[in-house]
């Protein structure tokens, strides 16, 4: 298209949709060599789902230029089935180009995070329900870890029963070919606290630990880290305060250091990743005391944790209502994206991008009449976005799991597809 680049890794944000032909010259001390290609930078706007209420709550790009979806799924006796969606490079999940699973047992079963394996498969975690077998009466969540082969096939499930009511919020792939597991637990008549899950490459629990700050502790996302410790983001409440939490582990899941971030008002994190830097960024929310609404919160960190000296920032942004961030990603120029929602008289899904800074860049209101919302984002190669979430402006049922991949600018189509 015209670009030229002297980078090793040469990068270009397609702001338009399309096919661009790409050339790339190497040169060298015995001559050059040229190459092109034909890129494809694809938009759409897709639903799936039926007369229910389903909803997407993860979605990763896969090695073939497709995407996996995780989430949910009513069925008609008006229980949650999980839900995995594998489409191809244009949101098409139809006999040929995809599939579609439910996953599950007679009870409610969710799954909340996605991811490919390095075998081709995938991996999701989330939480399934488990009757009392020997009452016969009641039953506690469970948190749920399920393998599959590349055709959403189960090769295996690990069922997580820690104290008593229990979930799966993120999962991500080790260095050894295991799972960390980040989620929570809660015994019977306590408090929840923050919980971790270390489990091998078959699906075998290897330990487990528990966290607690202020009494009332959940975690919400979990990475590995350079050192092969674990950092995970957390809340954390003691009913009054509200902060985020960020916990960081050696191997063995034994704490490092911990930082408890919090101002004036009620911070909740919902979304981590590592920065270039080798410290942190944080997505969530704040919410005012004073003007009681809450806006978007990003925060960054040094490796360490801190924020203070010079060494990170806090911001937050306001997309003109009451405003959450559900999920956080890097994007290609060195800055972050956001989504999540925004509420005015009904719940818009939101955009946010911004610079390396923090400094917005730009936002973008997606949605119709009626309830929206972004769960999960991440930026694609071609330097758009793809976001999974829920809708009930758009689709078949009371809310649809929803699919929308945009270019560069945030701009995708406005009609469903």
């Amino acid at each position: 298209d015209g670009a030229t680049s002297s980078e090793q890794n040469p990068v270009h944000l397609y702001t338009s949709p399309g096919s661009y032909t790409v050339t790339l010259t190497a040169a060298g001390p015995c001559g050059s060599d040229t190459k092109s290609e034909v890129v494809p930078v694809l938009v759409f706007n897709r639903t799936f789902g039926g007369a229910g209420s389903d909803e997407a709550l993860s979605v990763k790009a896969t090695s073939d230029g497709g995407y996996i979806v995780a989430g949910y799924k009513t069925n008609c006796a008006g229980n949650t089935d999980a839900l995995l969606i594998k489409t191809d490079a244009s949101g098409d999940a139809s006999a040929g180009h995809g599939w579609q699973k439910t996953l599950g047992g007679a009870g409610n079963d969710v799954l909340c995070s996605v991811l490919q394996t390095r075998d081709g498969g995938y991996v999701a975690a989330g939480y399934t329900y488990v009757a009392n077998e020997l009452t016969r009466c009641g039953g506690n969540y469970h948190g749920w870890l399920v393998k599959t082969d590349p055709n959403g096939v189960v090769t295996w499930a690990l069922t997580l029963d820690g104290s008593g009511q229990d979930s799966i919020s993120s999962v991500f792939q080790t260095s050894d070919g295991g799972y960390i597991l980040a989620g929570t637990t809660q015994p019977e008549g306590g408090s929840p606290h923050a919980w971790l899950v270390k489990a091998d490459p078959g699906g075998s629990k290897v330990w487990e630990k528990n966290f607690t700050n202020l009494g009332n502790d959940e975690a919400l996302c979990v990475l590995q880290t350079p050192d092969s410790g674990y950092i995970v983001a957390c809340n954390t409440t003691d009913g009054t305060s509200h902060d985020v939490w960020l916990i960081k582990t050696d191997i063995d899941g034994a704490i490092t250091w911990d930082k408890t971030m919090s101002g004036a008002g009620l911070s909740f994190a919902s979304s981590l990743q590592q920065t270039l830097d080798g410290g942190y960024i944080v997505a969530g929310s704040f919410f005012s005391c004073a003007t009681c609404s809450s806006d978007a919160l990003l925060i960054k960190t040094d490796a360490n944790g801190d924020t203070q000296d010079g060494k990170g920032w806090i911001r937050t942004y306001d997309a003109g209502g009451s405003d959450h961030t559900n999920s956080v990603g890097k994007t290609l120029d060195g800055g972050y994206i956001l989504a999540g929602s925004t509420f005015r008289d009904t719940v818009d899904a939101c955009l946010i991008k911004v610079d390396a800074d923090g400094t917005m860049i730009w936002d973008k209101l997606m949605g119709g009449d009626g309830d929206d919302v972004f769960c999960a984002v991440e930026q694609t190669p071609d330097g758009g976005y793809i976001l999974a979430g829920y809708t009930s402006s758009y689709g078949a049922g009371k809310k649809d799991v929803w699919l929308i991949k945009t270019d560069a600018n945030g701009t995708a189509p406005s009609t469903q597809q």
